[in-house]
């Protein structure tokens, strides 16, 4: 008489469930490696005052980068970056700009489908051939 097969259990199969080795752990984190920065906040006086400054200059550097962090209250890789952030801004403004003026050129330069068909109607009409 053949032997009876063995009934598997999930629950006695110790590695389905459970994590793999390989799975990172709270313990197996690097307590030294820097958490995730915290977003600068500008409030309405900063912005108004940063955006001022941006109109003017584009890049700001050494002692003025400096005056205006103090004058702000905020540190000056923050006036940093931010002029980095509003820089590429402003790039992405002036390509869409571009784009935008290129589109409505073109659409002046080739007259639109509903005109040429009143146009060719209306030759039609006074039998005049184009």
């Amino acid at each position: 008489m053949p032997s009876p097969r063995p009934r598997l259990e999930l629950a006695h199969c110790s590695g389905l469930w459970a994590f793999p080795d390989w799975a990172p752990t709270e313990d197996l984190r690097d307590p030294e490696r820097q958490q995730k920065r915290v977003r600068t906040m500008f409030n309405l006086e900063q912005l108004e005052e940063l955006e001022k400054v941006f109109a003017k200059q584009h890049n700001l550097v050494g002692k003025k980068r400096a005056q205006l962090a103090a004058r702000l209250k905020l540190t000056e890789n923050q006036v940093r970056v931010w002029f980095q952030n509003r820089r590429v801004k402003y790039q992405k403004q002036q390509k869409l700009r571009a784009a935008v003026t290129s589109a409505e050129a073109a659409s002046l330069d080739e007259p639109s489908s509903s005109s040429n068909a009143s146009i060719q109607s209306d030759d039609a009409e006074s039998g005049v051939d184009g």
